[in-house]
């Protein structure tokens, strides 16, 4: 069951407010070895800038393109946007990031 709307989650998602930090604990909910896990990992880490592409560096999470990026993977993969509900429902205690 959805606790938040689709809609509301793009909109979090997609906030310039959003803390960056967010989008990395989305990423950490993730089981590795999925399609989801790589295509968060694509949007998240810069794997073309380096030939080991776990010494990846990390995207300027603030970064408009970025922020897309993950509503997009959220919108595609229904185990991000679950994982991004639990990651914003467990923090929401201490924010306004959700409804």
């Amino acid at each position: 069951m959805s606790t938040i709307e689709p809609s509301r989650l793009q909109q979090i998602l997609r906030d310039d407010a959003t803390p960056g930090v967010l989008y990395m604990l989305i990423w950490s909910e993730l089981e590795e070895d999925t399609d989801a896990y790589r295509a968060l990992s694509d949007v998240l880490f810069a794997h073309e800038s380096v030939t080991d592409p776990d010494d990846a560096p990390a995207r300027d999470l603030s970064d408009p393109t970025v922020r897309n990026g993950v509503a997009d993977c959220a919108a595609r993969f229904p185990e991000i946007h679950a994982a991004a509900e639990r990651v914003i429902v467990e923090i929401d205690n201490d924010t306004t990031l959700s409804p």
